[in-house]
């Protein structure tokens, strides 16, 4: 018959074939659910991007940075030996410790308190107090890449603490050791350090 028509995009209702699109559900619960696609048209198969898991002597194959991000959480975990070239750890609790020292400088001499291993610590700090009486003292900061005393640079400036003063020092740079350096002049000058840090 001349004008007749044949197959479902070729009927008299259904001209624009454009308008036309399908949908695929997945059924859950006895409940149907469209499935859904990332931006790049992928499958997403979980509403969550962390997908639980439990197990025990837990074992995997090695992980690579290009296609694998894990997340792990648990009691007494034991991993091997952690490599720079292929690990990295995120710090989710902070570690605080705070050290002391306390001691007398002799006539024209120099005495050094608190040498510190700063390279497991973000925040360093250094608190120095005068205890003497009547006499000032020289303080300064030194920093150095290792714990040899012909490395040791001052960092900053030298400062005069008078007796009862206090002073706060905190390294300006980079540097993986830390002291406090106090000097006595006329008299023996007496002195008390502290030393907080944070991871």
């Amino acid at each position: 018959m001349q004008g007749e028509r044949s197959g479902i995009n070729e009927s008299i209702f259904n001209y624009a074939k454009a308008r036309y699109k399908s949908a695929i559900y997945a059924s859950a619960s006895g409940e149907n659910l469209p499935l859904r696609t990332d931006t790049a048209g992928r499958p997403v198969l979980s509403p969550s991007l962390f997908v639980p898991i439990t197990a025990t002597d837990f074992d995997i194959r090695p992980l690579s940075p290009a296609s694998d991000s894990l997340f792990i959480t648990g009691t007494d975990i034991d991993v091997r030996g952690l490599s720079g070239a292929q690990d990295s750890v995120e710090i989710r609790g902070k570690t605080y410790v705070t050290d002391s020292e306390s001691g007398s400088i002799q006539i024209l001499s120099s005495s050094t308190f608190l040498t510190k291993n700063l390279s497991s610590y973000k925040t360093n700090v250094y608190h120095v107090r005068n205890t003497g009486i009547g006499v000032a003292v020289t303080v300064s900061l030194e920093i150095a890449p290792a714990d040899i005393d012909s490395y040791y640079v001052t960092d900053g400036s030298s400062f005069s603490l008078i007796a009862g003063g206090n002073l706060i020092f905190v390294p300006s740079m980079l540097m993986k050791f830390a002291r406090i350096r106090i000097t006595a002049a006329l008299a023996v000058g007496n002195a008390a350090v502290n030393y907080f840090a944070q991871s």
